[in-house]
């Protein structure tokens, strides 16, 4: 049986190609060092990712925000001090660990709204989270139930996209989130940014918004 860590090194590994457009990669040691470093990279430009966010008064530091589903690689919450990570990856982030934490399965329930976990491996005095946050994801399926929690439980939903701007998938992965504004009706903001580094976008639930659009 695969394990967690196995599956988010294979979730990486297919942004990796996704990003390149290539359809296999060789496992030499060039190709594994070339794939490291863009790994890497992504990391550095998650903190850009953030800095937009904040940008842009999504308030993020409060273990009330919860980011769900991602890795030690891919985590951008985890540069904070007090967000909660929900995520059955907690593992890859070995001994430096986020404050709060779920280390689960989660997913919405579709009558609800409400939060579902299962699969816990390890809880650290998460609280009451009010907004969930995920970005790059490795499925729509991760958020196909998002809007969900919206209407029916209240919750903020927060999703993203980032890169560099050359990745072959920057198109695809903003044309892939679009079904959130759909579902959203009027209830969204939209930003989009770039500088010499990347691409920033994120969708984000707003009860007070009208399809506000921000793209510079």
């Amino acid at each position: 049986m695969e394990s967690n860590r196995s599956k988010y090194l294979n979730h990486l590994k297919n942004q990796y190609m996704q990003a390149l457009g290539i359809y296999e990669i060789n496992n030499n040691n060039e190709e594994i060092k070339y794939m490291s470093e863009w790994i890497k990279n992504r990391r550095s430009l998650g903190i850009s990712y953030l800095d937009f966010l904040e940008n842009h008064n999504l308030f993020l530091n409060d273990s009330s925000c919860g980011e769900i589903g991602k890795g030690k690689y891919d985590s951008v919450l985890s540069f904070l001090d007090k967000p909660t990570i929900i995520t059955p990856y907690i593992s890859t982030f070995e001994s430096v660990l986020p404050k709060y934490y779920l280390g689960c399965d989660f997913s919405i329930d579709t009558n609800s709204g409400k939060p579902y976990i299962s699969n816990i491996i390890d809880i650290s005095c998460p609280g009451q989270i009010e907004s969930y946050i995920t970005q790059n994801i490795y499925s729509i399926n991760e958020i196909k139930r998002w809007p969900i929690a919206y209407f029916k439980d209240n919750k903020k939903i927060i999703v993203g996209a980032y890169g560099q701007f050359y990745e072959k998938d920057r198109k695809s992965k903003i044309a892939e989130l679009q079904f959130l504004k759909n579902k959203l009706g009027e209830h969204y903001l939209e930003y989009y940014d770039t500088n010499k580094d990347g691409y920033f976008y994120v969708i984000c639930s707003d009860t007070k918004s009208k399809k506000i659009k921000i793209f510079k």
